[in-house]
This record gives C-alpha cells, structure tokens and sequence, in this order.
C-alpha cells in the first residue's frame, strides 16, 4: 500500500483518511471502472455492433483502457467479498444488456445465450492476451467474434425465415 500512495503522491496517513481500508478503495474503483462500461455498453444498438467494437486488437492491446471485467477477471477469484459482490452486480448487468440485444425472434433461453456470449467475450479477449503467438492472438479474437455473430445474427435470420415460411 505504501508504494501505492507513494506512486499517487499521496501518504498513507492520508489513504486512511478517504478509505477505511484497501478494500474500500478497491471496490470504489470497480464502481467507477464499470461506469466506463456502462457508457460503451449504451453505444452499442446491436449485438453485431458490441461483438465486433469487444474482440479488437485494440482492446487486446489496451487492457487499461477497455473492459474492466476482462481486465480483472484473473485476480476476481482472489478478491474480497465486497470487491466479488460489486464484480458479481456487474456481471448480472452485463448479461441483462447482452440478453436485451439478442433479436427478438430468439426462441432460445436468452440468459443462456447471454451467458454463453459473455464467458466467451472474457475467456477470448483474456487468452488472446495470454498467448505469445500473435497470430494465434488474432485467430482467438477474429475466429471467436465471427463465431458469435454468426451464433446470434445467424440464428435470428433463421428464425425470421422459418415464421415467413409458416
């Protein structure tokens, strides 16, 4: 902690002051983290459009500056209960936006389907920044997101053309 507020130019004295404790800091910046989220989340109209701005080399390469759930997923299962509880909020939230976006003819279970959207946005974006082989990065991301788009846009495409056929 004390390299920490040395970094910020801040002393610990002075940490103790705004936060009873590094947990407290650390689940204030998770709340603060997943605004970010909900902004870009808002931007995205369809599911195509949030599959294809997620699995990016850009945000492979800037973790910093792209989705927090991905950027800390490795270290949720070594964290604090209050720290998993406002992940876990998160996480719910994200599933209802995924959920939300699926097209409207989905006969499928649309939290199973969000569910399965999101560990696969996660696991890809966080194994395409574990692998060394840049080519295999890439493969993750292209390979993953066409996937998924084909998965969800494929689907409601197909529903569309069995009720027209009805």
């Amino acid at each position: 902690m004390a390299d920490v507020m040395k970094q910020a130019g801040v002393t610990v004295g002075a940490f103790y002051k705004h936060f009873k404790s590094r947990d407290e800091l650390v689940v204030e910046a998770l709340g603060t983290a997943f605004k970010d989220l909900d902004a870009w989340e808002k931007h995205a109209e369809t599911l195509a459009q949030l599959l294809e701005n997620y699995l990016t080399e850009y945000h492979r390469d800037n973790p910093g500056a792209g989705c927090a759930m991905g950027a800390l997923l490795g270290d949720m299962s070594r964290a604090s209960k209050s720290a998993k509880t406002v992940y876990t909020a998160r996480v719910k939230h994200s599933l209802a936006v995924t959920a939300g976006l699926l097209p409207s003819e989905e006969n499928a279970d649309r939290r199973g389907r969000a569910l399965l959207i999101l560990t696969s946005l996660l696991g890809a974006l966080n194994l395409s920044r574990a692998v060394s082989d840049p080519n295999l990065s890439r493969e993750i991301l292209d390979q993953v997101r066409q996937q998924l788009v084909d998965l969800t846009v494929g689907s409601a495409a197909k529903a569309r053309k069995k009720e027209a056929e009805r």
